[in-house]
């Protein structure tokens, strides 16, 4: 295990945290999006919020950053872990289908797409071929 160090992210606060060879590459990746896949309880939480603190300690503002889970309680639990070292109210943390419900919400009138009955009525399942 590599030692791995953040300074400074936050009122001073220095953390300390140890990361395998695997969880430091995640961490560091650049130049491509990067998907992490591993079983219960490998880390991918904490790969994934080392990750966001990495790209803050390196420049990269917060309102910039989209962070999209699966599952409600992995996005609760990214915004509590990250609430307790920065300031998250300009960041996007949400499940992958929150985050595209919001998008066709925000952009309904510029989309033609109607929500007033839900993203997709029964109808349009139906004309579109998608099982009821």
């Amino acid at each position: 295990m590599k030692l791995y160090l953040y300074s400074k992210i936050s009122k001073n606060l220095i953390l300390t945290i140890l990361l395998n060879d695997d969880q430091e590459r995640a961490v560091k990746h650049t130049g491509s999006p990067l998907l992490i896949v591993a079983g219960p309880g490998s880390g991918k939480t904490r790969v994934i919020v080392e990750r966001i603190l990495y790209f803050i300690q390196n420049g990269a503002k917060p309102s910039e950053i989209l962070c999209l889970t699966f599952s409600n309680k992995a996005a609760e639990e990214m915004k509590q872990r990250l609430e307790k070292i920065i300031e998250i109210s300009d960041m996007q943390i949400s499940t992958i289908h929150s985050f595209a419900r919001d998008l066709l919400l925000d952009n309904a009138l510029v989309s033609g797409v109607g929500l007033s009955k839900g993203i997709m009525s029964r109808q349009s399942q139906f004309v579109w071929g998608l099982k009821i």
